[in-house]
This record gives structure tokens, sequence and C-alpha cells, in this order.
């Protein structure tokens, strides 16, 4: 409390000298004023800005930025309620960046009631949601699992012209469907994307991949894996990819198989594929003649190397490659 007494004698002394205080500076002291939930004063401090040798009209620019501050800290409330009371004064009805920040709010929140009355209210304002619009809305929906309300808009979007969907909202929409179990559903949407000029990326592959690996349609996973290395760029796999199929592997002999394939693409182990791959009891499939205690020994002693040539410690994440690297050479 007393350091933000201080703050004020301060501000008070630097509007006495305008420039002192750019827009950067005044962004910073409006975050921290917002953080320490003091938000009566952070709005105070914004209309101040004349006083601090800023422009004196409330900028949409700059109003953005105080309310997604107030709606990062969970203060949607106050935002919306600012917001409001500036809406006709600024001409604000008709700035979907504005709308955008408080719609986010509330999606973040994980409120959909709230983001559905505030959906309403850009409507009836007749303000015209943009892609970030359409996307921060079903992306809310379909995590909260009201995929009727998230298809209905996916849907409109291909009727319109100036708004088609991106491969974010296409993403969003087949990972709901996957959720949910609707596997045929996400798969038409998958391969509607290419008519509709939509390319899919490396995440649309993985959401598909992840949602079919848990229900066991090996084939299908494999036949979008090859597309995938076929297509390169954008969508070649990664290590989410990876990671995904050997969770749905039921032994460790199969391992090496997709290591090998890891390899040949180029994509590098890390440290949660060591990990899927000690948990597959490599270790307890080895045919080295060393026991479980021996490999904590190799853990914890540089991988059991004579004194002489023993290096400083490694982190455990390498320790944790280098073991792995040692059960695949002895398969």
């Amino acid at each position: 409390m007393k350091c933000f007494e201080e703050l004020h004698q301060v501000l008070d002394e630097m509007s006495q000298r305008k420039e002192f205080i750019n827009e950067e500076t005044f962004y910073i002291l409006i975050r921290r004023f917002v953080a320490a939930h003091k938000i009566e004063e952070a709005i105070n401090i914004f209309y101040r800005r004349e006083e601090f040798g800023l422009d004196n009209e409330l900028d949409s620019e700059a109003f953005r930025t105080l309310l997604m501050w107030m709606c990062r800290y969970k203060h949607i409330e106050e935002a919306e309620t600012l917001f409001h009371r500036n809406l006709n004064k600024f001409g604000f009805c008709r700035d979907i960046k504005t709308w955008n920040v408080i719609l986010n709010g509330w999606c973040v929140l994980g409120n959909t009631h709230e983001a559905k009355r505030l959906w309403k209210d850009i409507i009836a304002y007749k303000c015209k949601p943009d892609i970030f619009t359409y996307a921060t809305f079903i992306k809310a929906m379909t995590k909260k699992g009201k995929l009727g309300t998230a298809l209905k808009l996916f849907n409109r979007m291909w009727k319109e012209e100036s708004c088609k969907p991106d491969v974010v909202i296409c993403n969003c929409v087949i990972d709901g469907l996957g959720f949910k179990k609707r596997i045929p559903e996400a798969l038409q949407v998958f391969h509607d994307m290419k008519e509709w000029g939509c390319l899919p990326n490396v995440a649309t592959y993985n959401s598909l991949i992840k949602h079919l690996c848990k229900i066991r349609r090996m084939e299908k996973v494999y036949e979008l894996i090859e597309d995938m290395e076929r297509r390169r760029g954008d969508c070649l796999p990664n290590g989410v990819t990876y990671s995904y199929l050997l969770q749905s592997l039921k032994a460790s002999e199969e391992v090496p198989t997709v290591l090998e394939r890891m390899e040949r693409i180029g994509c590098a182990m890390s440290d949660d594929i060591c990990n899927l791959v000690l948990r597959l009891e490599l270790v307890s499939n080895m045919k080295a003649s060393y026991s479980i205690k021996d490999e904590a020994f190799l853990l914890e002693d540089g991988l059991g190397l004579p004194t002489a040539s023993r290096k400083p410690p490694a982190s455990r994440s390498t320790l944790f490659f280098n073991l792995c690297y040692v059960h695949i050479q002895v398969m």
C-alpha cells in the first residue's frame, strides 16, 4: 500500500514534466495498478492522460489496452461496465476489436453464458464479427462441449464471403468433434477443408491422430502419418505426433520402428518421448545383463563410466536421453 502511495506522489510530480511519460510507461503503470486489483485507481489514472502530455482523447488502442489488462486479471465485469459507459460517446459500438477484448475475457474465464450474451449484444449493435470474434467464440464453445452452437457458427462462416474459417477454427471444430467421439464428422471436416481451400497443418493431423489412437483406429492413424510425411512443410510430423503414437502401442517391441521413423524425418527425441519409451518397459526388456538397480546407478553416476573418464554430472534430461539410446542400441 505504501508503495502505491509513493507512486501517486511520483506521478503528481511527473505530470508537471510531461515529457517524462510516454505511451509505454503509461501502459506499465496501468498494468501494475490492475495487477494489484486497484481498478478504480487504474481507471482514474487512465483519464489523466492529458496531464501527462498524452492524447487527451480516449483513443481506441489505449482504451483496448486498459480493457485487456482488466480482463486478463479477471476484472471482466468491471471492464464491460467501463466499455458500455463509453460505448456511444467514443463510437466503440462499431469497433469489433474492442468488443473482442471483452468477449475473449469471458471466454478465457470459461463463462459461456456471458459470452453468448455478449455475442448477442454484438449482433444487436450491428457490429460485424471478424475472424478473431468467431475463433474466440467457437473455441470457447468447443471447450465447454457446446458443439451445437459452435457448428452452427462454423457452418454459417462458410456461407459468408468476407469471413471464411481459417485452419485454427477448423482445428477447434475437429478437436471438439473428436472429443465427443464423433470421428466420422471430424474426418469429414478434415476432407472438406481441402475443397474449401483451407489447408490443414500439423495441429490438424495431430488432433485427428490423438482421437483415432484412443479408439484404436491404427490403420487410419498410419494413413494420416504417411500423408503428413508426404506433404512435409507445415504438415511434417513432430514430437506430439509420435507421442500419441507411442502412447497407443501395446508392446515395447514396436517402439524401435516408431523411433526409426522419427529419425528418418529428422524429428528429435524430447524428454517426454524418452519418458514414454521408458514407460513402455524398454528397461525390463533389455538384452544387457544389468539389473534395474544398476540402471538407477547409471542415472546418478554418469552412465557407469570408469572413474577416470567421468565428466561433470549432466542434466537429468540428458541422462534420460542417453539411457534410452543405450537401450535402443542393445535391442
